[in-house]
């Protein structure tokens, strides 16, 4: 069964991987309704995965306890250690490409937010409250 759950949560890792790629694309080509629209198919994945991850950490105890004293690897047959050693790397491109599609994100929130204040002037009242200025919202020139 481990090497079950631990095939089954790399191809989570592998599709999770592969949709914030096409988020990050489509970030770029501000193509937001393509974002949006993968939010729960990602949440779902994510849940998934966490699934998939406890019935591989149950698993890999009970071998553990069965076999008192020996190591991980020595527990554990090539096919699951390969596995393992694939999940571990596609966490960590999967932690790759969240951060880049963070800073993307960010840096678009930033600039949508200067723009929106550039439009309609605020001012910050305490830590929360906007209150807009007192002045013209738009300018026509004639």
């Amino acid at each position: 069964m481990l090497t079950h759950y631990l095939q089954k949560a790399n191809e989570i890792l592998s599709d999770l991987i592969r949709t914030t790629r096409n988020d990050i694309k489509d970030v770029k080509d501000a193509n937001h309704d393509g974002v949006f629209s993968r939010i729960k198919i990602k949440e779902e994945l994510v849940k998934s995965f966490e699934n998939h991850k406890s019935l591989i950490d149950n698993e890999i105890g009970k071998l553990v306890q069965s076999a008192k004293g020996s190591t991980l690897d020595g527990i554990l047959n090539d096919e699951q250690q390969k596995s393992l050693d694939e999940m571990r790397e596609n966490i960590k491109t999967l932690q790759v490409e969240n951060r880049h599609f963070a800073t993307i994100v960010i840096a678009v929130s930033e600039f949508y937010s200067s723009l929106l204040n550039k439009i309609i002037p605020t001012e910050q009242v305490g830590y929360d409250t906007h209150k807009a200025k007192r002045a013209s919202y738009l300018q026509l020139k004639g």
